[in-house]
């Protein structure tokens, strides 16, 4: 009995890695999920990384519908052919063997998804997937692709606080898959809506440029107006799973492949609003005044009183200067909306923390009771930033601008606009 239950865990275990070749690695590289419109054209590659290897990689399918096609190549089988004329969902077995190595992948492939996630040529209808954009990358190819679609589901965010603490993705935990905690300034796509690996993934520009160092160029590019209203997952978080395009240039952002300078998107636009019950206490638009209710926060002696620019917002030119809202009933869940203007350059060459906003709730004697933070990067020409804030008995919040935003070596001073303090179901 003990030589049998020894046999069945050894092969257990070579459902994902088989006995010898003790030195040869092999890990598939491409998503689990293949989706073609019903009577549309599949093309979809299954690829592996080998470490180590001896000779060409074998790989065996099972379960694979007859209507499918495989061409091999070095590491990969091209899958080709034309789906049926009805909806279908297919499971296949795939193993990758290498030095008597074998990974195996369960593959499904889903006929009638609407969306192919086949390669593609970068077209509109045919947009580069995201195992297409990263093997640019991987080949270095990826600066020849300027005005190309991409296309992929949208799966999470960029985390607030990156483990390197710097402007990098450098681990798993720098990717949120879901939309608490993630900056306004980017979404991350994958090739499947359930993609858990941040080494599968792009990151999707939601900003313009404004010099910014990353481009390594001094120019300014402005997305559609809408685009970022409807993707930013801190103001649409039910965005998460659904499937976008873009049009842009492929280009590293956070240091990962990534598309910025968008200039056209292909959306379903969510609507999320129903999470949201109404407006607890709101500034509207500051105008040459701190609106009733409110108090204007400042840790400067010299400056007391609060200053505006022409447009009439509100100018935070200190760090620790902001405002604090009048009360309101008690909430378990709030979400603060910061309105941002515009960022007007300073000759600042530090700022004292990444949070460029600490919004804090309240209790009724003003003890704290959450915090949330808004970090970097805050775009230069404005827009709308959130943070939900949750705990018992949240009845005022306050918005400190608590350092300096920088864009590249330039620091910035914030033209507030607006701060709005919304009931959250």
């Amino acid at each position: 009995m003990k030589k049998l239950k020894l046999f069945s865990m050894i092969a257990l275990a070579a459902m994902f890695v088989a006995c010898g070749g003790k030195d040869t690695k092999v890990k598939f590289t491409s998503a689990a999920e293949a989706v073609v419109a019903v009577g549309g054209e599949l093309n979809f590659a299954v690829t592996v990384k080998v470490e180590d290897a001896s000779g060409d990689t074998k790989f065996a399918f099972q379960g694979l519908p007859d209507w499918v096609n495989k061409t091999e190549g070095d590491n990969r089988v091209t899958l080709t052919g034309t789906a049926p004329s009805e909806a279908d969902t297919y499971t296949v077995t795939v193993k990758a063997t290498n030095n008597k190595v074998t990974a195996t992948q369960t593959l499904t492939i889903k006929v009638g998804g609407g969306v192919s996630t086949g390669d593609g040529d970068g077209t509109q209808e045919k947009p580069y997937n995201v195992a297409q954009t990263i093997g640019f990358y991987t080949a270095g190819t990826q600066g020849d692709k300027d005005n190309v679609w991409v296309g992929g589901y949208i799966v999470g965010g960029v985390a607030n606080t990156l483990a390197g603490g710097a402007g990098a993705i450098t681990a798993a935990s720098d990717i949120v898959w879901g939309a608490e905690g993630v900056r306004p300034a980017a979404v991350v796509i994958a090739d499947s809506p359930d993609e858990t690996d941040w080494t599968k993934v792009v990151i999707v520009k939601l900003t313009g440029e404004q010099d910014d160092p990353d481009t390594e160029q001094d120019e300014t590019f402005t997305c559609p107006a809408d685009y970022s209203p409807m993707l930013n997952l801190n103001n649409k978080p039910c965005n998460i799973g659904e499937y976008l395009k873009v049009k842009g240039v492929m280009y590293r952002y956070f240091a990962q492949p990534a598309v910025r300078e968008v200039s056209d998107f292909v959306f379903t636009e969510q609507d999320c609003g129903d999470a949201i019950v109404g407006t607890l206490v709101t500034t509207d638009i500051i105008s040459n005044a701190i609106p009733d209710g409110w108090t204007y926060i400042t840790n400067n002696p010299e400056y007391p009183d609060p200053a505006f620019y022409t447009g009439g917002s509100l100018k935070v030119n200190f760090e620790n200067i902001g405002l604090q809202s009048p009360s309101f009933e008690p909430q378990s869940s709030c979400k603060v909306y910061v309105d941002v203007a515009t960022l007007n350059a300073n000759t600042k060459t530090a700022a004292a923390s990444e949070d460029v906003f600490t919004i804090t709730g309240l209790s009724s004697t003003d003890e704290v009771i959450v915090t949330g933070t808004i970090q970097n990067p805050i775009a230069a020409t404005g827009g709308q930033y959130s943070v939900t804030l949750t705990g018992e008995g949240i009845c005022k919040v306050k918005v400190l601008m608590t350092g300096y935003p920088v864009i590249g070596t330039t620091y910035y001073n914030v033209s507030l606009k607006s701060v709005t303090v919304a009931q959250v179901q």
